[in-house]
């Protein structure tokens, strides 16, 4: 299994966050591992699933979650972007 990682920053309102990220090919799709503050304890850690939707790039199952979907879909912004310079 391949795997690559790269370091970014989010902006979440008005708050910037550093962000770790590894990528991988799960099942022969990719699959996105994000950390944010790793220099927690617990840090909080989000999968994101790349998909071909139009207008839509990524899926987490966080999007959904209370507490965890604002946040989820400010790092989805942020990703589908660095996304799109890559490709």
């Amino acid at each position: 299994m391949k795997v690559t990682q790269f370091d970014f920053t989010f902006t979440h309102i008005v708050a910037k966050f550093k962000a770790s990220c590894q990528k991988m090919k799960v099942f022969k799709k990719p699959q996105y591992r994000v950390v944010v503050n790793k220099e927690k304890k617990n840090p909080d850690i989000y999968i994101f699933y790349e998909i071909n939707e139009p207008g839509k790039k990524l899926f987490s199952f966080d999007f959904e979650n209370k507490d965890k979907g604002p946040i989820a879909r400010s790092i989805a912004k942020s990703l589908e972007r660095r996304i799109e310079k890559v490709a």
